[in-house]
């Protein structure tokens, strides 16, 4: 005969919250450029093209510009559909457009106009 000594109770335990994982954290990859190449190390360093079977150093970022032959360090892939370098040509310009978006509203720069006004100067920084 067996005895248990645990509770089961389904009550009055705590809820341990778990950091957020990387978007690109293996087993948690959301970026469009892993369903057109394969993880080598496991790391996200080294992509293979599922197309060109070519091994690209500098991981997911690169790997794109292979499929779309956008970059001078990477050669571009023959063997991709129009379709999908449409497609990844479209994620990587929108990538590149929130970034500057972003930099940009980093380099402004909030200025009081003084004595009581409420409105604010936005001013960029040099």
């Amino acid at each position: 005969m067996m005895s248990g000594s645990g509770s089961n109770s389904a009550g009055g335990g705590t809820s341990v919250s778990l950091p957020p994982r990387s978007k690109n954290v293996v087993g948690n990859r959301t970026n469009i450029g892993w369903k057109y190449g394969t993880d080598v190390l496991r790391n996200g360093e080294k992509v293979k093209c599922n197309y060109y079977s070519m091994i690209f150093n500098g991981g997911i970022f690169v790997f794109k510009h292979h499929l779309v032959g956008t970059r001078y360090d990477s050669e571009p892939c023959v063997s991709v559909s129009k379709q999908i370098k449409d497609l990844i040509i479209r994620v990587v310009s929108n990538v590149k457009d929130s970034s500057m978006k972003k930099r940009r509203l980093n380099n402004l720069e909030q200025i009081d106009c003084g004595e009581g006004l409420d409105r604010v100067l936005l001013v960029a920084r040099y």
